[in-house]
């Protein structure tokens, strides 16, 4: 709870920078934008901030749903997938169907050879229906029965894409095609890297809109011609010195925001929190 309520005000420290360096219209609407986009962060991270020991491997697995909705958590170590059941965390039972398409498998590149199981249910399907992949990838025929719709989640990102459906039947069956585990929407992960780019790039974003802010100052008071960008100078003209500066302390207020996020959660791990 401690370390919940520190990340909560080392955030809003952040994002209230532009406001507090630099007060106009612009870094108030920033602020105020920023400070929700963190609240919202830090309430999905803190509600999923569970930790239990494995059923199977007895390790700790991080990121369960406080709340006791942990369906498509899995296991790091041993790639369980787990669940809670009354507090008590389980294994999932292998017939289980998740009121949200929370199991999954990675899928080849090329043609899927996907299993006549329902997505849905896991029984055998009757009809299919085709979903499009991006990038010149084959399309999926994706095997439902005649109770129940083809839903399914698909996560796309280089170089593999992940199908998830509700069954976790047809989610084991079709990661068996390629000899893994299936995977959890949940799964604990390993802590982010330090990505020291973006801090170093938030604190330089803020630093250019303020040497700017005091440059134009200068300018003003000494009138000298303000020239360059056409773009800056125009919204320099439309909104002062202010606010084209106040664009620059957002966008670095933005980009250590998430780097902040991101060090807390490494930090939420190194303190064996989540």
């Amino acid at each position: 709870m401690a370390h919940g309520i520190g990340w909560a005000v080392v955030l809003a420290g952040v994002a209230a920078i532009p406001a507090l360096l630099l007060p106009c219209w612009l870094t108030w609407t920033s602020t105020t934008l920023l400070a929700l986009c963190a609240l919202d962060t830090l309430w999905a991270v803190l509600r999923r901030s569970g930790v239990a020991a494995c059923p199977r491997c007895g390790a700790r697995v991080w990121n369960l749903a406080l709340s006791g909705d942990s369906v498509g958590s899995q296991c790091r170590h041993c790639h369980a997938l787990v669940e809670t059941d009354a507090g008590i965390l389980t294994l999932t039972p292998e017939a289980r169907n998740a009121p949200n398409t929370v199991f999954g498998a990675v899928l080849p590149s090329g043609p899927v050879d996907i299993p006549a199981l329902c997505v849905t249910c896991g029984a055998p399907s009757t009809r299919r229906r085709t979903r499009k992949r991006h990038k010149d990838r084959p399309p999926l025929d994706v095997p439902h029965c005649d109770a129940h719709p083809p839903v399914t989640l698909l996560l796309t990102s280089d170089p593999e894409d992940v199908l998830y459906a509700r069954s976790l039947r047809f989610a084991q069956a079709l990661a068996a095609r390629k000899e893994q585990p299936p995977r959890g929407l949940h799964r604990d992960t390993e802590a982010a890297h330090r990505d020291s780019l973006a801090l170093y790039g938030g604190l330089g974003f803020i630093a250019f809109g303020m040497g700017l802010y005091g440059v134009l100052v200068l300018a003003e008071a000494n009138d000298v011609d303000v020239s360059g960008h056409t773009a800056m100078l125009a919204l320099y003209l439309l909104f002062g010195k202010s606010a084209l500066s106040g664009i620059f302390l957002s966008i670095g207020a933005t980009i250590l925001l998430f780097a902040v996020l991101r060090e807390g959660r490494a930090l939420r791990h190194h303190l064996g929190l989540a």
